[in-house]
């Protein structure tokens, strides 16, 4: 009698079982790698999606569609193809319009257009945006010449601005420039490597302060040579991210008197293995996943894990967060603050919200939370 057949076809059924799965889970694999390059190690977002329904506009007020974004609190722009304007107060919400007041800003917007909302609400240099004087300048480097904006100011301590990977680059600093002007503080708004401005830095890739750090010493050191005998550094996002490894890096610290940070992100490992989660890669796979996307983008997780670095802070830092951030839970932000020693941070949050947005939600708070902390590190 032959022997028979169906155990050896069970092997080749199971074997053929984990092949398919290995294929389907590595495809998985590469599908998160370039989903979590574009969503979080690329500069350059290139999607741009009109898909806000304007209703209405007249009398100085503006009938949206109701989504998440157009019902969230604050000033914001808002854009179609051909017009620009602004928007602010809410005035009236049902369950399908939210009427807000409204400001042309180029063009016309009316009903039946298509927009989206940003966080950006200046455009421009200072000069053109706000009619504030500045001056171009440059910052060397090791990977070339950085431009910068300087605008003048009284005394010793300039504010160093670092712009987040979101928006408009350097343009995300003209929405506190004018408080920062009418306080006659000297400032520098920076570029740093493959941001759209400065030089690309080999691979391009955003390293969330691995490689960035360096371009934020060469602002200090400039501002040093023109005179500035402390520095403010302040920062949001990835700029944020940028400041956060200078401190560590830079050895010498005695021109920072403090730091601003708005919603950085302090792990960058965990950031990524939650979004493998979000993504459908098993538990059991990501720490290869983790270590796929740090070879790829050249980045070495324990320099920039900022909890874990926390006891390496030695000034002052006003730690500025959103209910909202995507990326770094406000539980793991309060964490952070008490792993640095002697109290040197202070948490201020924002409900509502999101990275590189907290001024848009209101401008006048944030304002005055970040003078009043500029004002005590130049006083003391």
């Amino acid at each position: 009698m032959d022997p028979n057949p169906w155990p050896q076809r069970y092997k080749i059924i199971v074997l053929a079982s984990l092949v398919v799965t290995v294929l389907v889970l590595g495809a998985k694999i590469v599908q998160f790698s370039q989903a979590i390059g574009r969503d979080m190690f690329s500069q350059h977002v290139t999607d741009v999606a009109y898909d806000i329904d304007v209703v209405g506009v007249g009398g100085g007020r503006i009938m949206l569609a109701r989504t998440v974004e157009t019902e969230r609190i604050g000033l914001w722009s808002i854009e179609s193809e051909t017009a620009q304007g602004q928007v602010a107060e809410i005035i009236s919400m049902s369950d399908t319009e939210v009427e807000r007041v409204f400001k042309a800003i180029d063009g016309e917007l009316s009903g039946g257009d298509k927009v989206r909302m940003l966080g950006d609400v200046f455009f421009g240099d200072p000069k053109e945006a706000l009619n504030i004087t500045f001056e171009s300048v440059r910052a060397v480097t090791s990977n070339g010449v950085n431009p910068a904006w300087y605008v003048d100011g009284d005394g010793e301590t300039w504010v160093i601005y670092v712009h987040g990977r979101a928006g408009d680059g350097r343009g995300e600093a003209l929405r506190l420039l004018p408080a920062l002007k009418e306080q006659r503080l000297p400032v520098l708004v920076i570029s740093y490597r493959s941001d759209g401005t400065a030089p690309e830095a080999p691979g391009a890739a955003v390293g969330w302060g691995y490689d960035e750090w360096m371009d934020v010493r060469a602002a200090v050191r400039f501002a040093e040579s023109e005179g500035a005998e402390r520095v403010v550094l302040v920062g949001s996002d990835l700029g944020a991210n940028a400041i956060m490894t200078y401190l560590h890096e830079a050895g010498d610290l005695t021109a920072v008197s403090g730091v601003v940070l708005e919603a950085p992100v302090l792990d960058v490992q965990a950031t990524v293995d939650r979004a493998a989660a979000d993504f459908g890669v098993p538990g059991i796979l990501r720490p290869f996943t983790s270590g796929l996307v740090r070879v790829r983008f050249g980045v070495d997780w324990p320099d920039v894990n900022q909890i874990d670095r926390a006891s390496q802070f030695d000034v002052p830092i006003l730690l500025l967060v959103g209910t909202e951030d995507p990326m770094t839970p406000v539980s793991v932000m309060q964490e952070f603050a008490e792993a640095v020693p002697d109290g040197l941070v202070t948490v201020v949050t924002v409900e509502g919200g999101l990275p590189g947005t907290l001024w848009n939600v209101d401008p006048a708070a944030y304002e005055n939370t970040v003078l009043e902390f500029i004002t005590r590190r130049i006083a003391s």
